[in-house]
């Protein structure tokens, strides 16, 4: 029952039994000189002498939980230091620092969550504006960029949500590292597809500079990019600063909203723009409505590049006969005519300087004609009818030995469609006076191709068996 009872007197039953122990003993070895009163002297003393103990330990236990809540009283989480206290009441204040260091964890970790975003990592809308709000508070210069992912609701819509999120992470982990080489900056997602960071000591131009880079960064280009139009993760952007470009601090992130809100509306591609029209069209359209639509574009396209429509036409008839010799079914062969008829419908993107040019190419324009054939399938799988010959135009580039793009399949991983117009449409190419030799003849053109590895051999025979009836 010892360990029931109140500290203190836990104190003076150990007291008294130390104490009793003692006297007695001294007791007993002076009863013989003495006599009895040898052995009632000690034992009144060790009783004083526990009291006195047990006094002494409750003063220090008292003192020190004074101590400890005077500092929790304080403020913060500072440990106590062991050593300020008498060493009976030490395993007290260590289970003290034990607390206060758990409690410093979790209130850390509360601060963390409830000035984040759980997604990406990045500080949420509260934590944006409170920090905006401090620097404008203290004067300081800063400016604003802010963000809007283009086309999310399209890629949630084709894809589903889990596509649409892993696209917010990759934009997210790029604002991230660029906000991480900006002393101070502050990145965060204000809520669903819009972003925004805070730069310290920025003026307008240095803002516009950084939302450009970010809006360039190459690695929008990949992973989870395969969802969005293109192939590429495409943003409005826009920035404000203050003072300088703005002079009431409560308008400068509406003033960057307008900015971006005004960039996302004119910077778009024409295949995104357009995107977004045909997916009206979506729903009971059917697979002769959606050519007809296409169709109209193709005086377009011969508008960019005079001959562009003509040997799309051209590439379509051989497809069909193609589709024909290799057994496939009535369905497959007008679905092969079709993709044929499209496949160049991305270069309505590309524009006419690029497409017309007689130069070699620089690096830059040539990535953008090899996205061609991403940007023409975006159009054509707006419209549920056209899906399937949107994968077709989407591998049109890509060769039976992988050296191909935009995805470096190879063989039997390049939908049969897809291998046909390939063949058809270099056949034609090859056989022009545009060429940039002088066009070869039939034969020479599909021995070359042959000897090139990039081709389905069973195509090419089929091809062969077309142009020699």
């Amino acid at each position: 029952m010892l360990f029931f009872q109140p500290l203190s007197l836990r104190f003076a039953f150990v007291a008294v039994a130390l104490a009793g122990a003692f006297f007695g003993a001294a007791g007993a070895c002076l009863s013989p000189a003495f006599g009895p009163a040898a052995l009632i002297c000690p034992a009144g003393l060790a009783l004083l002498a526990a009291l006195a103990v047990a006094n002494v330990s409750k003063e220090n236990i008292a003192g020190a939980a004074k101590r400890l809540e005077a500092r929790l009283r304080a403020g913060g989480f500072a440990p106590a230091d062991p050593g300020e206290v008498p060493a009976e009441v030490r395993p007290l204040v260590e289970a003290f620092n034990l607390a206060v260091a758990r409690a410093a964890e979790m209130k850390e970790s509360l601060t963390r969550v409830s000035a984040t975003d759980s997604m990406t990592g990045l500080y949420n809308h509260r934590e944006f504006h409170r920090r905006l709000g401090e620097m404008v508070s203290r004067g300081e210069k800063v400016a604003v960029a802010c963000f809007d992912l283009n086309d999310l609701k399209q890629v949630n819509d084709r894809h589903g949500h889990q596509a649409g999120d892993e696209v917010i992470l990759l934009f997210a982990s790029v604002l991230q590292d660029a906000a991480s080489r900006v002393p101070g900056a502050v990145p965060a997602r204000l809520g669903g597809d819009e972003f925004a960071v805070l730069l310290p000591g920025f003026d307008y131009e240095a803002a516009e500079r950084f939302s450009k880079s970010v809006a360039r960064d190459p690695r929008l280009e990949e992973g989870s990019a395969r969802y969005c139009p293109g192939g590429r993760v495409t943003v409005g952007r826009g920035a404000a600063a203050y003072p300088g470009d703005v002079e009431d601090a409560g308008l400068l992130l509406s003033r960057a909203d307008e900015r971006m809100y005004a960039h996302k509306s004119n910077g778009r591609s024409f295949s995104a723009k357009l995107s977004s029209v045909l997916a009206r069209l979506d729903g009971e359209t059917t697979l002769d409505e959606a050519e007809a639509v296409f169709e109209a574009l193709l005086g377009l396209i011969d508008g960019l590049d005079r001959g562009l429509a003509s040997h799309s036409r051209r590439v379509a008839k051989l497809a069909r006969e193609v589709a024909v010799r290799m057994g496939l079914p009535p369905q497959e062969v007008r679905l092969a005519g079709i993709a044929g008829k499209f496949h160049d419908i991305g270069k309505l993107s590309v524009g006419p300087s690029v497409l017309r040019k007689k130069e070699p190419l620089t690096e830059e324009e040539r990535k953008l004609i090899e996205r061609h054939p991403v940007l023409g399938a975006d159009m054509l799988s707006a419209v549920a009818a056209m899906r399937e010959v949107a994968v077709a135009v989407k591998h049109h580039h890509e060769r039976w030995d992988g050296t191909g793009y935009p995805d470096g399949l190879r063989g039997e991983e390049i939908p049969v469609l897809a291998r046909i117009v390939a063949a058809c449409e270099v056949y034609d190419a090859m056989t022009r006076a545009e060429f940039p030799r002088k066009g070869y003849a039939p034969e020479a053109a599909l021995e070359e191709m042959r000897k090139s590895g990039g081709f389905d051999p069973r195509v090419v025979d089929a091809l062969s068996g077309v142009i020699g009836r």
